[in-house]
């Protein structure tokens, strides 16, 4: 971090690589391509944002228990002390710094710089590697008799590999830090890496879990702060302190979310927000518990396909109001739980069931004066429209797993967030369809996956019809349908109930097609399969491609439909659906 270059010769006794006596450049080229050429500061400039936290490495071997002393009495609260680096370096100053800053009275961070960047080119090269490093930075920090409590922060910012690699990696790695106790991983990286879409994503992170890097043409002031939506902004490599033994600039930052203090600094425990707030907590398949999340940052995952196990929330209404928050879940194998509130876990916990789908209601004042919006992510669904004050959000009854949420609270009656019109899904429609057949006439109505026709009686199809039933309230569409007959060839697509074929002509359909219009084509998909002369039952196919036979004058007998959730999958082999000359 900052202009951090470890002295030649400072390796640890317990080091052994050879990197680690040549000079370690750990960020020059890290500040040359990611931020501005800063301004000499001094320490005296009452215009500058905070001095909350200092970063300090073997660079600064040079400093005394009096520089700490002065650092305290320039306002600065926090030393954050480089331990290590990759899996063999280890700062041989750092128990020397620990006591200082200790003996100073400074709050205690602590950082590792991540090599898992470097040379790995596949992602579980880079997560195994995350690993051992986690392992590592865990254990020096216990050799150093580190608290669990401190904050253990990944400087992330060694190129070389895509950013999802760096992200997936880091997730991995703090982690690994929980797993050995550590409750306060955090990441340091450069504002132009802290940008979704980019290495280190803060939907995926949390943006107030990172604290970013940035340094300004000119000199910064207090009164334009930047990167607010961050835990902690670096502005400066170059802050002068007066009253220290040498003449020399730190690396300084201001702390906008208590991100490096012990005494807040869990982020497994929500943070005391002035309200109107609300900052929820979930469990996630492999990852465990997250840190808390706020006011419509998203808990969970996105596109690692990772199903939320549980939910906790909490609201922190504003002066003068009272309430909290109730809300329930509807779970894989055991449907809607019974509610719980402020800070209970809805869900389940080492039970490996999926959250399908949520909803939540604010009580007492707060649900006079606030509405409180939600909107969840859905397997294969992506996000879905954000529901409201009790609405379901997710999916029933489907088995679609809930993989993220976001909720905020809206003043009573203000605009929603965004969409509100597909909110929930709740199973599928149902899909019913009848046969008019060649000596029979018209048979009775089959539905979802039956068989319309006839099996083994060498009549054919002349004629059919379909339609929908149970179509969710919120959704649009209908069902759509199309025949390729004897003597006509395609006819023009039929829906809702309209009769494709011909009656009363002796033709033969020889082909079927059917599709879904509206919001129902958007959420699920209709699978059909025939069965035709001489060849039986071909392979199942869907929305709107061709089931059958066409310039072959072969007669199709029997059809079957169904209609599953979207990315659900066909009934069957989908192999030789459609043949033709």
């Amino acid at each position: 971090m900052g202009n951090t270059i470890e002295a030649s010769g400072t390796t640890s006794s317990s080091s052994s690589s050879s990197s680690a006596t040549t000079s370690r450049f750990t960020r020059s080229v890290f500040a040359a391509a990611t931020v501005n050429a800063p301004s000499d500061l001094s320490s005296d400039d009452s215009s500058l944002p905070n001095r909350d936290a200092v970063d300090i490495s073997s660079y600064q071997s040079w400093m005394t228990q009096g520089d700490f002393n002065s650092l305290k009495s320039s306002g600065v609260k926090t030393i954050v002390i480089k331990l290590t680096e990759g899996t063999s370096y280890k700062n041989p100053y750092a128990a020397q710094f620990i006591s200082y800053a200790k003996n100073a009275g400074l709050n205690i961070a602590a950082y590792h710089y991540a090599t898992f960047g470097t040379t790995y080119t596949s992602q579980t090269d880079a997560d195994n590697a995350a690993v051992a490093e986690a392992n590592y930075f865990a254990n020096t920090a216990k050799e150093l008799g580190l608290p669990s409590s401190t904050v253990m922060i990944e400087d992330a910012e060694e190129g070389g590999l895509p950013y999802w690699d760096w992200t997936e990696a880091s997730l991995k790695f703090s982690a690994q830090l929980r797993s050995n106790g550590f409750t306060s991983p955090k990441y340091y990286t450069s504002k132009s890496w802290a940008t979704d879409g980019y290495q280190m994503e803060p939907s995926k992170l949390g943006a107030k879990n990172i604290w970013v890097a940035q340094y300004l043409y000119g000199k910064p002031s207090a009164s334009n702060l930047q990167n607010t939506s961050y835990g902690a902004w670096q502005y400066s490599s170059q802050m002068y302190f007066t009253n220290i033994s040498q003449s020399k600039p730190v690396d300084v930052s201001v702390d906008y979310s208590n991100f490096f203090t012990s005494e807040n600094s869990n982020p497994y425990e929500p943070d005391q927000k002035t309200g109107p707030s609300v900052n929820y907590q979930a469990q996630v398949q492999n990852d465990g518990w997250q840190p808390y999340v706020y006011d419509g940052e998203t808990a969970g995952t996105t596109g690692r396909s990772l199903r939320m196990e549980a939910l906790k929330v909490n609201v922190t209404p504003p002066a003068g109001m009272d309430g909290g928050v109730q809300y329930s879940a509807q779970v894989q194998n055991i449907g809607w739980q019974s509610s719980v509130s402020n800070g209970e876990t809805a869900g389940t916990v080492g039970q490996s069931l999926e959250m399908e789908a949520v909803k939540f209601n604010l009580t007492g004042t707060m649900a006079d004066n606030y509405d409180i919006y939600y909107r969840v992510q859905v397997r294969n669904y992506g996000w879905l429209d954000w529901a409201k004050n009790g609405e379901i959000a997710g999916t029933v009854g489907m088995g679609y797993r809930m993989e993220a949420v976001q909720i905020v609270l809206v003043p009573k009656g203000g605009a929603a967030p965004g969409g509100t019109s597909v909110t929930y899904l709740d199973g599928a429609p149902t899909v019913a369809y009848t046969a008019h057949v060649q000596n029979i006439g018209w048979q009775s109505a089959v539905m979802n996956g039956a068989t319309a026709g006839t099996i083994d009686q060498s009549l054919r199809m002349e004629a059919l019809k379909a339609n929908l039933s149970g179509i969710p309230a919120n959704l649009t569409g209908g069902i759509t349908y199309g025949a390729h007959v004897q003597n006509i060839g395609w006819q023009s697509d039929v829906s809702d109930g309209s009769v494709i074929g011909t009656t009363g002509q002796g033709l033969q359909i020889e082909a079927l097609k059917f599709g879904l219009t509206g919001q129902l084509a958007q959420y699920y998909d209709i699978y059909y399969r025939s069965q035709i002369q001489n060849e039986g039952w071909l392979g199942w196919t869907n929305n709107l491609q061709s089931s059958g036979s066409q310039g072959k004058g072969l007669r199709l007998e029997a059809v079957q439909v169904v209609i599953v959730p979207k990315g659900t999958g066909a009934p069957g082999n989908t192999a030789n659906s459609f043949v033709q000359n």
